[in-house]
């Protein structure tokens, strides 16, 4: 049965503000929030608006410094990932996570450039869904016809 209409839908748009601090040579900070908005049909909905920040400082013409920290959502995920289940789940609730990290980029020479990241995510919310747990997520959800 051709699908009509779609089951779910998310969008998502994010901002940044890049900035110079005066007086602060080769420091920027960059200040940013994420919405994200998932909506089921026929009628849930959620969004979340995750804030986040980056800095970065140019050490020396050749070595620059970074660090950031941000708050993320997302639908529950899954072991064996199907088409529209992600999206489904969504009425479990949002997985939540602080995500921070640190790195470093080096120009070793002319336009190549190094670079090491590290990353820490704190998990603060998660949500966990078996593949048989049909009873946690409504099938009629994937349901494109209801």
């Amino acid at each position: 049965m051709p699908c009509t209409r779609p089951a779910g839908s998310t969008a998502t748009a994010s901002l940044e503000l890049p900035w110079r601090p005066p007086g602060k040579a080769g420091l920027r900070l960059v200040p940013g929030v994420r919405f994200d908005h998932w909506v089921l049909r026929p009628a849930y909905s959620t969004s979340s608006a995750d804030p986040r920040l980056a800095a970065f400082w140019d050490a020396t013409d050749s070595l620059e410094l970074h660090a950031s920290v941000g708050w993320y959502h997302q639908a529950p995920t899954f072991l064996i990932n199907l088409p529209v289940i992600d999206v489904a789940s969504v009425r479990l609730g949002l997985q939540e996570a602080v995500q921070t990290s640190v790195g470093a980029k080096v120009k070793v020479w002319r336009d190549l450039e190094l670079s090491a990241d590290a990353y820490v995510n704190l998990i603060t919310r998660s949500v966990e869904v078996g593949i048989f747990d049909d009873e946690q997520i409504d099938t009629r959800d994937l349901d494109p016809n209801r």
